[in-house]
C-alpha cells in the first residue's frame, strides 16, 4: 500500500454505492425486490429476494 498523499490520492480511491429495496412479507418470507448502483459505473443493478437471509450480518 502506497503513502496518502494529498487530496487527489483520497478522491481517486472513493467509491460510493447507493440503493433502495421495498419487501413484502409472505408465507415464504420476506420478498424483497431492489435496486442499486455504484459511482465508478453507474450501472444500474437490481436483486430480488425470497426467504429468511442466514446470514448473521443481516439481523
Amino acid at each position: 500500500m502506497g503513502d496518502i498523499v494529498g487530496s487527489e490520492t483520497i478522491t481517486q480511491n472513493t467509491l460510493l454505492g447507493y440503493g433502495a429495496d421495498i419487501s413484502y412479507q409472505s408465507v415464504l418470507g420476506p420478498i424483497t425486490l431492489g435496486l442499486g448502483s455504484n459511482s465508478t459505473d453507474k450501472k444500474l443493478r437490481t436483486y430480488l429476494s425470497i426467504g429468511f437471509s442466514l446470514n448473521y450480518q443481516d439481523r
